[in-house]
């Protein structure tokens, strides 16, 4: 895959992330507005996370039965309408049932978005590419600091990421339709022979690091929110954490990816 035609993939994930993540630098003023506590907000972070469970499963079915790219297309928008409406919540039932699914939203981007790059891009490189599509997560957060900060309140925060979700639809024009036809392979495959190995520790890997990144993201900055070098610690870490992931994938295709090659 062409690096100009990579972008065309990068940008909606960006944007998914910046959705998702552009609750967790307002939860304190959502809870006074809802009338709430800080907990009471953080369960919408929690149905998210269930949402894109489920969002995952379901567009990835989506994406193998129909379209990669309708299918794709169908998730920004749901991520994009749902954040954009959250601008209009009045109680916190809105507020699960919207966060629900921007996760089913998001996760369904994300996990079309990867299958995207890995079968376009050039097998040598598909360690740095899936680098770099995960340290935009990283970017969206970064993004989510930049409009709490200069933006007048919380619900201005979810319109503003709303409508930029929606900046990734001229971008998924431009996405290779990469869906082939193909014998169809039971999914319980994944849990026998020598792919059992590797679905357990990548599943435990997968989930180790979500329960880290879930809380690191969503909660630590409003626990930080009150210290100074606030911002800049979150544009460091950000910044440092998007190269990281990019360094590991590309170390990934010098030594551990020779099946690839």
């Amino acid at each position: 895959m062409r690096s100009a035609r990579a972008v065309f993939v990068l940008v909606p994930f960006l944007l998914s992330a910046y959705a998702l993540y552009s609750i967790t630098f307002v939860l304190g003023d959502l809870a006074t507005a809802l009338h709430t506590t800080i907990e009471g907000i953080t369960l919408a972070v929690t149905l998210s996370w269930v949402g894109g469970a489920v969002g995952g499963l379901a567009f990835g079915v989506l994406a193998d039965r129909w379209s990669r790219k309708g299918a794709l297309l169908i998730a920004i928008l749901l991520f994009s309408v749902a954040t954009t409406l959250t601008y209009l919540v009045r109680d916190l039932p809105e507020l699960y049932a919207l966060w629900f699914l921007v996760g089913f939203g998001v996760n369904g981007e994300n996990g079309i978005s990867y299958v995207i790059l890995a079968e376009a891009s050039f097998t040598s490189l598909r360690g740095l590419n899936g680098g770099l599509v995960q340290g935009t997560y990283d970017l969206g957060v970064l993004l989510g600091a930049l409009t709490a900060s200069l933006v007048g309140g919380w619900r201005e925060v979810f319109l503003v990421a709303g409508l930029a979700g929606l900046l990734g639809v001229p971008f998924w024009v431009g996405v290779e339709s990469t869906h082939r036809r193909s014998k169809r392979v039971p999914l319980t495959s994944i849990f026998r022979g020598g792919l059992l190995r590797l679905t357990v520790v990548g599943s435990a890997l997968s989930l180790s690091s979500l329960l880290l990144v879930v809380a690191l993201f969503s909660l630590a900055p409003t626990i930080l929110s009150t210290e100074r070098g606030y911002y800049s610690a979150i544009v460091v870490g950000a910044l440092l954490s998007t190269v990281a992931y990019a360094l590991a994938g590309y170390a990934s295709d010098l030594w551990g990816g020779g099946g690839w090659r």
